[in-house]
């Protein structure tokens, strides 16, 4: 369905403000154009086509996939509605590129990947933490053997998850707590299979509380993981906190400290335990962090001035690049349907056996 000299058309299956981003970052992919929006709120959809100068406006996947006019779909709904949707867009001859998580359940990313094969479709999820840029500062150590052999990785993702309360009251995530889990959870336990591997079982102990929309919700969750290479543990804390998002990594020779709010590292090892390593690893850290902190302020006032320029230190940009570029090449993406599946079951192993510890005691229809 290319033409226009091989322009790529990008139709976004979904207005909210994630579509906002996605629109964005579609600036600095080059050959591609934004071609369609489609919400079941066509006066969203118009609203939003209006900002972005969007030409095709729809409120029907159906009449969208029929346009042919289409070569890859952003599914950007509610987590609950990707997996499905996904497949419709697959269906009716188009690529898809999947807000987190990839679906909510195993059976969905099945057959999700049945249908891609069958019909011959590109499909991955955006995992945009994996392409940041102190992450990938940490891949290049561990590959450099550095740590050693992984054993463990801690990581403490806390939000204040404002936007929740702006989500619609019949918003999947309202239906049960542990749907909190497929919310939030695909960004946490992307880079821990990334590191560790696909999980093999999962504990998960809930406490606190949360009013949103009328219903109280678990925010406090604690997660013990056995993977394939070492073990990890998760803790997990929206709505009342301030964002806080670490991951501390583990390793026979050596241990790291990442904070991802700040892209930064501490590495840990035997030479850093005496006066001049210890010296050596204070100097040589103080020094990327003022490097790290005018970059990120040059691409800051630079984003501002002109939103479509490519911004090196963006993982977003990062990952529909790399989709883009996987698809032009007729390669697979990072973060592609095995990857975005081995995610959702570490999100559906995390929510099977969940200790409550809070008064909340209810649990009704889950999600998977």
């Amino acid at each position: 369905m290319q033409t226009d000299a091989g322009l790529v058309k990008v139709a976004l299956l979904g207005t909210g403000d994630i579509a906002t981003r996605h629109a964005a970052a579609l600036k600095v992919v080059p050959g591609v154009e934004l071609r369609s929006v489609c919400d079941l709120s066509l006066l969203k959809a118009k609203a939003f086509s209006k900002t972005f100068g969007v030409k095709g406006i729809y409120n029907s996947i159906d009449d969208l996939l029929d346009s042919q006019t289409i070569d890859v779909v952003h599914v950007l709904t509610d987590p609950g509605s990707h997996g499905p949707l996904a497949v419709r867009c697959i269906e009716g001859g188009a690529d898809a590129f999947i807000e987190k998580p990839l679906a909510v359940s195993m059976k969905q990313c099945e057959e999700l990947a049945q249908k891609s094969r069958a019909y011959g479709r590109l499909c991955a999820v955006n995992h945009q933490w994996v392409h940041s840029p102190v992450i990938q500062h940490l891949m290049r150590e561990i590959q450099s053997f550095k740590f050693g052999g992984l054993r463990h990785v801690h990581m403490i993702f806390s939000v204040p998850a404002a936007h929740l309360r702006l989500l619609r009251p019949d918003h999947f995530i309202f239906n049960d707590s542990r749907n909190l889990f497929f919310e939030f959870g695909p960004h946490p336990f992307s880079l821990i299979n990334l590191l560790l591997g696909r999980v093999r079982s999962a504990e998960t102990s809930a406490s606190g509380e949360i009013e949103l929309m009328g219903q109280s919700l678990s925010d406090l969750w604690q997660t013990s993981l056995v993977c394939e290479r070492g073990t990890a543990s998760l803790t997990m804390n929206i709505g009342k906190t301030t964002r806080n998002i670490t991951l501390d990594v583990i390793g026979e020779d050596a241990a790291a400290h990442i904070d991802l709010v700040r892209q930064s590292m501490e590495i840990r090892d035997p030479e850093s335990e005496v006066v001049p390593g210890r010296l050596r690893s204070v100097l040589r850290r103080s020094h990327r962090d003022v490097s790290d902190a005018l970059a990120d302020l040059f691409h800051h006032y630079r984003s501002t001035l002109n939103s479509s320029k490519v911004l090196p230190h963006d993982p977003f940009q990062a990952s529909l690049l790399d989709f883009y570029s996987a698809r032009k090449a007729g390669r697979s993406p990072r973060q592609d349907i095995a990857t975005g599946a081995a995610v959702v079951e570490y999100c559906e192993e995390a929510v099977a056996n969940v200790r409550f510890s809070s008064r909340q005691a209810r649990v009704v229809s889950y999600a998977g």
